[in-house]
């Protein structure tokens, strides 16, 4: 029997969130520069190899600062049912200061029948999954939603609203995204790694590169300057939900190009659940923000609505 709509709709939420968190945790920066729109790195460059680990990922940094939008794919490995690990992949455009995405999902690795792809958008405070496929094979709900097309998720509230995995990440995706997160953030909590090594040269998506490794606490993730724009209840809510979820540590991989831009970066953690890894490919960064949109209000509808018709059609089928 087809999945329902209702069904469908929070799974894509729950996708959706889960993919958000993954990006923008990976990824403030309020005193980004204008400089000239910045193509690519280029392939044909040597990784440096005179300055120190730290001092690579010093470079990095700086050089991010003055940037505000990049091309991201992304593959997320999860804790599954029964021990088996679900991967889904991600791709789009990330922007920050302010804070945009506009991604593509690969749900179908999750399980859920008639996942397929999702796309998404957020923007401002809130994240709009497109569910246009999902009101063509369900005219009925179509009809009921005025033919909408966008659910609207106030990130504020909505991931504990989703249920599933997403919604014990709700205070971390809350404190990520209030913190308006930007690749130069993350490089400058990479930094209080007490020991960066660096691993040697390699090519990663045609680029050579240089391979660095480091290992951060939840103590010195909390302790870094990306947390210090978040108030002390903020940190608190975080340091919560990283101990509800077993997380003590993560080790990150990240490869930096002779142009000191990062090509790859990867994070690994134990979690209760089992091991989780995000493993994410960065290109096209540009000092211009990126142009994502809200959705015009008249496509929008939110969850409740959904599952509220969802509800009333079980109940009168």
């Amino acid at each position: 029997m087809r999945t329902s709509v209702g069904r469908r709709g929070a799974f894509a939420v729950t996708a959706a969130l889960a993919a958000v968190v993954a990006v923008a945790g990976c990824q403030d920066d309020g005193g980004a520069k204008k400089t000239a729109d910045s193509a690519a790195p280029s392939a044909s460059k040597a990784a440096p190899v005179a300055v120190s680990p730290a001092d690579a990922v010093t470079a990095a940094y700086k050089k991010l600062s003055a940037y505000r939008s990049a091309k991201f794919r992304m593959a997320m490995t999860m804790p599954g049912r029964a021990g088996a690990a679900t991967t889904m992949k991600t791709s789009g455009t990330i922007g920050w200061n302010p804070t945009v995405m506009d991604m593509t999902m690969d749900a179908t690795s999750l399980g859920v029948p008639g996942a397929g792809t999702v796309r998404a958008r957020m923007a401002g405070d809130a994240m709009y999954v497109d569910l246009s496929a999902e009101m063509k094979d369900d005219p009925e709900t179509a009809k009921t939603l005025g033919g909408k097309r966008w659910m609207k998720l106030d990130l504020g509230s909505g991931a504990s609203a989703a249920g599933g995995a997403a919604g014990g990440d709700s205070a971390l995706l809350g404190s990520s995204l209030q913190s308006d997160q930007s690749p130069a953030q993350q490089f400058a909590t990479l930094l209080q790694s007490p020991q960066i090594t660096r691993v040697g040269a390699e090519t990663v998506d045609g680029v050579r590169a240089q391979h660095y490794r480091g290992r951060l606490t939840v103590q010195q993730m909390l302790a870094s300057g990306n947390a210090e724009a978040l108030t002390a209840e903020q940190r608190k809510q975080a340091a919560d939900s990283m101990k509800k979820a077993g997380i003590t540590a993560e080790d990150f991989d990240v490869w930096v190009g002779a142009d000191d831009f990062p090509v790859r970066v990867s994070v690994a953690m134990d979690t209760a659940s089992g091991p989780m890894k995000v493993d994410e490919h960065l290109s096209d960064y540009r000092a211009k923000a990126a142009d994502v949109q809200a959705p015009p209000a008249g496509q929008t509808f939110t969850l409740q609505d959904l599952m509220k018709q969802a509800q009333e059609s079980g109940a009168t089928s």
